[in-house]
């Protein structure tokens, strides 16, 4: 299994909930690393712990729905796998899916299956429409969210 794994989850078809597979492209177009892998999930929880299942680093990126914060902002969690189980998403606002990266780290938690270190960028967006557009915020958040993976990558060295 690879020490890294990067999971993008979303729907490119729903506007910014695509951030996550955004993000997947712009690593897979820089060739973030040879040793990481990148996943496309849907968020379904035990599709994302069989995704990080090994892994030395998880890095999880979601958008999230929340309304108390402006689009685009990023917010950053780290959950070693003996911390507490995650809440609804990082900023315990709910997340754009129905079970989000809280639920899967608790399935995780459960059956003994986290990685060594979970690292989640949750992206706020603004529109979760049909369309394959980010909204400009979220767009922007693309480029920093894409960078901080890869500052993360190359620290695990």
């Amino acid at each position: 299994m690879n020490a890294v794994v990067v999971i993008g989850v979303g729907n490119r078809y729903r506007e910014d909930d695509g951030v996550g597979p955004a993000v997947l492209d712009a690593l897979s177009a820089a060739m973030v690393s040879s040793s990481a892998r990148l996943v496309e999930l849907d968020g379904e929880p035990a599709r994302v712990v069989d995704a990080w299942t090994g892994a030395e680093l998880a890095i999880v990126v979601d958008a999230q729905r929340s309304d108390r914060v402006p689009a685009g902002t990023v917010c950053r969690l780290e959950v070693g796998v003996d911390d507490g189980v995650l809440g609804a998403s990082p900023s315990g606002a709910g997340g754009s899916h129905a079970l989000g990266i809280g639920a899967a780290a608790a399935l995780g938690h459960a059956v003994g299956r986290m990685p060594a270190r979970l690292v989640v960028f949750a992206v706020e967006g603004a529109t979760f429409g049909h369309g394959e557009a980010l909204s400009e915020p979220v767009r922007r958040a693309v480029a920093d969210v894409s960078a901080s993976i890869r500052d993360e990558i190359g620290g695990t060295g």
